[in-house]
């Protein structure tokens, strides 16, 4: 009987190849620390790495510490067709003044065409559905030729969060399987708006407004004192996720 295969020390680039289970390997990044491991991936992974974004506080420090490793680094965003004017003049912001390489991914329905096919205000009465075509549909897309997702799931984030691994697998509808990792799972919305601060990252103004989570114009709302950060999110509803992370 073969030998179980050993965690490499000290080589978080190993991490990524190792045979041992994807929790092992998952636990050994977090120990190695979020820069060591972001930066492994880049560098191994190169342009099959791909970092998604909605804009959000996370995302905006992880683009950011991504561009200081690799100024290349592959980055993109679904533009759902309802997104707020603030989102779209902060992905242009990006775009131009932090040099980043963006790639707007559309769904393929447009939001006329989805109100004749799938009937008006889909997201009142099927918000699951309406993700489905806006949201899961154009990131299988955009992941389609990846061999790592990199994202900005923080544990803190919400309940439905608090147990996301630094890396696991995530399979696309084709069913092909691809490596995802989240390098500030750990952080706390402290560390984030810490960081933001501190690099003078410009950020979406609607967090100063009573947002913390921004997402689709009609599906997002303010939130109230001692709310957590995605009680904005499809208000009224047991939904609290659009279904890209599980």
């Amino acid at each position: 009987m073969s030998a179980t295969p050993s965690i490499p020390v000290g080589d978080p680039t190993s991490l990524f190849l190792s045979g041992v289970s994807v929790e092992a390997r998952s636990a050994e990044l977090e120990r190695a620390g979020w820069q060591a491991s972001l930066q492994a991936a880049l560098e191994l992974f190169g342009a099959r790495a791909v970092v998604s974004t909605a804009f959000g506080a996370t995302g905006l420090c992880l683009i950011h510490a991504a561009q200081q490793i690799d100024p290349r680094v592959q980055v993109y965003t679904i533009d759902t067709g309802f997104l707020f004017e603030e989102t779209k003049a902060l992905a242009e912001t990006w775009r131009v003044e932090r040099a980043l390489r963006l790639r707007t991914v559309l769904p393929v329905l447009s939001t006329d065409a989805q109100a004749t096919e799938h009937g008006d205000r889909l997201w009142e009465r099927d918000p699951d559905r309406c993700c489905a075509i806006r949201k899961k549909e154009p990131n299988a897309r955009a992941l389609a030729d990846a061999d790592l997702w990199i994202t900005a799931l923080r544990r803190d984030g919400s309940a439905a969060r608090s147990a996301t691994p630094m890396l696991q697998w995530a399979t696309l509808p084709s069913g092909r399987r691809l490596l995802k990792l989240a390098p500030l799972v750990t952080w706390t919305s402290k560390d984030v708006w810490r960081y933001i601060h501190a690099n003078a990252l410009p950020y979406n103004p609607l967090h100063d407004r009573g947002y913390p989570s921004v997402g689709c114009t009609h599906c997002t709302s303010a939130v109230g004192a001692g709310e957590d950060e995605r009680a904005g999110r499809w208000r009224g509803r047991t939904k609290t996720e659009c279904g890209l992370h599980g």
